[in-house]
């Protein structure tokens, strides 16, 4: 399961960097396609369809620049990172530069248990932490 995920967020990354308009895997999960709904709930990405088990994502540009700058991994498979909900805070500000920080151009995805996947906020405001998964530049 994770490691398409892994996958997907290398995949992710990639078309950002070469500026693609989709990309396409053949590798995906149940997660995968959980990401891809919340991507494209938030407004990270176009879209994406599943067609004869190949997943397309179409990525979103705004001004001929990609939505999402870069997806940073935090939590791998040879190291986990669980964070209480009382903690996000602090290690959100350890993470992620002042400036980033302040002018708030970041989305933090935790995994939580039966819950899936959700931002730094709605864990806040559910107040359970979870694994730190990534965090999303935008």
């Amino acid at each position: 399961m994770k490691n398409s995920l892994y996958n997907f967020i290398s995949l992710f990354n990639g078309a950002v960097r070469a500026n693609l308009v989709e990309f396409s895997t053949d590798h995906f999960s149940k997660s995968t396609l959980l990401l891809s709904r919340l991507f494209a709930k938030l407004g990270f990405i176009n879209g994406f369809s599943v067609q004869k088990r190949r997943l397309t994502v179409y990525l979103k540009y705004f001004d001929e620049r990609p939505v999402v700058k870069q997806i940073k991994i935090v939590s791998k498979p040879s190291r986990r990172v669980f964070v209480n909900a009382t903690k996000i805070e602090h290690f959100l500000k350890r993470l992620v530069s002042p400036e980033v920080y302040r002018l708030n151009l970041f989305l933090a995805v935790f995994s939580l248990p039966k819950l899936g996947f959700q931002s730094h906020y709605q864990a806040l405001i559910s107040k359970k932490g979870g694994e730190f998964l990534f965090i999303v530049y935008v």
